[in-house]
């Protein structure tokens, strides 16, 4: 029979002992290590009470009936474990690692909770409150599982797994609104949307069936939030809610949109922002993280966004400002850069990038990725890897100096070459040069040989006045203008409205753009930021010609003599 020793009404109890039946209140009782209750023994823990580590709601042997927890506020230890026979509601304070066993439940309506290990057969009932992490054990003998019914609160670290049931509206695979009913999930699909409490969820998993019960969520304001004086914490957006960042306002926290918009006019917006389904523009002020997801779109056209990550069709356009830490795309991550400066950037499996405009200081492109290049320019840290497609599109593209002679216009070609110099003129018109080195570090153009890079030649915008087509108006197109003045006939190079004369109208058009440069051209039509879905299908259908159903390969540079 257990022993125990009482000062008062249960004041102090010796530790590793059973506590008496009855009601429990801590405080004035303090719990120590390796306590335990029974049958028909309710425990309350308010404020300031606490329960040490290892506590048993309920006999290890599951024998106890009528066992109850009621965690008010306070704190309990690690280790703890709700038995057969019991209940446990959590309304506040906060709990470590909890355990629940076959035919025990846990309520969380409030407070906040380590990890859940849910042992098959065990309920949990999730109206409020926080779990940073839960883990439900799985059984090979279906159905039996933990029961998992989500109203409300919030779950940290989880996949979604058998037995979960979300209650709620607005549901969404991935991105695509649904009704309720069962769901079948398979692959990394997401599932998201708005629980009965009206917090958002984003869960994803595989090869589960996960039942969707719609009910009654709380209405939004469409009215668009307008944040610009102040600190504003944000935790999430849902269908149909907007918010506008202005100078002086500043958003902090970690964003979950869903079917929402954020407009950043100014401001600073301190955290990271998940879009699913979203879009967010950026005209001027920060932005620390964001991550478009599942039809989502970042729009930068001004302004500053550390770093951005595009997946499962997510798109980012960078028209303007800059992205000092890059982009980084995979899972049919999209990324359309025409302006802006833009950081080293990673593209892995199934991405695309578009770039027609722009700087991009460094470019890592990995297996089945995919890099269109009209304009723009890239740094010296250039990698295609192994499986990597590269295609550059513009005109008058050399090898080692010596004019590719036989490109038909809009006909790809691939270059097998490496360790070899490829040039040309890109379609905006500014010139390009890339070492397609088979080896060596990130701070140079590295060219896999089992890349894939092709040219096409294309109509080049040139820019008005620049005669040598160096990507600036300057001098020296100055000299080529003088050297050939009255000179007639067809591609003269000075001749800058194409009427066959190099006349005094030539030499008035590199007058008047004097000083301008292929960037600068470029941030000017940069300006002109378009729709960004329109923006997005528009370089989807230039990444979309058939390059790889019409390649023909160069494979020396002797052989593309004139």
């Amino acid at each position: 029979m257990a022993t125990f020793l009482l000062v008062g009404q249960f004041g102090n109890i010796t530790i590793g002992q059973t506590l008496p039946s009855g009601i429990i209140n801590a405080p004035p009782t303090t719990i120590g290590n390796n306590q335990s209750i029974g049958s028909n023994t309710t425990l309350n823990v308010r404020n300031s009470g606490a329960v040490g580590i290892n506590f048993r709601a309920g006999l290890d042997s599951g024998s106890s009936t009528n066992v109850v927890v009621n965690i008010e506020g306070g704190s309990l230890g690690g280790g703890f474990w709700a038995n057969r026979g019991s209940r446990v509601n959590l309304r506040g304070g906060t709990t470590s690692s909890v355990y629940v066993s076959d035919g025990a439940v846990f309520n969380v309506s409030g407070g906040q909770t380590g990890h859940v290990n849910l042992l098959v057969g065990a309920v949990l009932n999730l109206t409020g409150g926080q779990i940073s992490a839960l883990s439900a054990q799985q059984s090979p003998f279906a159905p039996y599982h933990p029961q998992i019914n989500i109203y409300g609160g919030g779950i940290g670290d989880t996949d979604l797994q058998a037995g979960m049931r979300f209650f709620g509206g607005e549901f969404r695979l991935n991105g695509v609104e649904i009704g309720g009913g069962t769901i079948a999930i398979d692959g990394l699909s997401l599932l998201s949307g708005t629980l009965q409490d009206g917090r958002v969820f984003a869960i994803s998993g595989y090869d589960v069936e996960i039942p969707l019960v719609e009910t009654v969520i709380p209405a939004i304001n469409p009215t668009p939030t307008v944040v610009d004086q102040g600190t504003v914490h944000l935790e999430q957006l849902r269908t149909g809610e907007s918010v506008v960042l202005r100078d002086g306002g500043m958003i902090d926290g970690y964003v979950t949109a869903i079917g929402s918009s954020l407009l950043v006019e100014g401001g600073e917006f301190r955290g990271n922002c998940l879009l699913i389904d979203s879009e967010l523009v950026v005209q001027q002020g920060s932005v620390d993280f964001a991550w478009a997801s599942h039809g989502s779109v970042i729009t930068l056209a001004g302004g500053r966004v550390r770093r951005a990550t595009s997946d499962e069709g997510g798109v980012i356009n960078v028209a303007g400002g800059s992205l000092p830490q890059g982009v980084y795309a995979y899972s049919e991550g999209i990324v359309n850069i025409s302006g802006g400066v833009v950081g080293h950037s990673n593209l892995l499996k199934d991405s695309v990038l578009n770039l027609s405009g722009g700087y991009v200081s460094g470019l890592a492109a990995w297996d089945t990725s995919v890099v269109n290049i009209s304009g723009g320019s890239v740094g010296d840290g250039f990698e295609a890897y192994p499986g990597s497609i590269i295609n550059l599109f513009g005109d008058s593209f050399a090898i080692n100096g010596v004019p590719v002679q036989s490109l038909s216009l809009g006909e790809p070609f691939q270059v097998t070459q490496r360790d070899v110099t490829l040039s040309g003129i890109l379609a905006d018109g500014t010139p390009v040069s890339f070492e397609l080195n088979s080896s060596g570090s990130s701070q140079d153009h590295f060219f896999s040989a089992s890349a894939v890079v092709t040219i096409t030649r294309v109509e080049v915008t040139r820019l008005p006045g620049d005669f040598n087509s160096d990507g600036q108006v300057n001098l020296a197109d100055y000299t080529v203008w003088r050297d050939s003045l009255g000179q007639t006939g067809a591609g003269l190079a000075a001749d800058g409205n194409g009427d066959s004369v190099v006349d005094a109208r030539d030499y008035a058009e590199w007058k008047e753009n004097f000083g301008r440069s292929s960037a600068s051209s470029a941030s000017f039509e940069a300006s002109k930021v378009p729709e960004p879905r329109s923006m997005a299908i528009a370089c989807l259908l230039v990444a979309m010609v058939g390059i790889s159903s019409r390649v023909r390969t160069i494979r020396s540079a002797d052989n593309n003599r004139a």
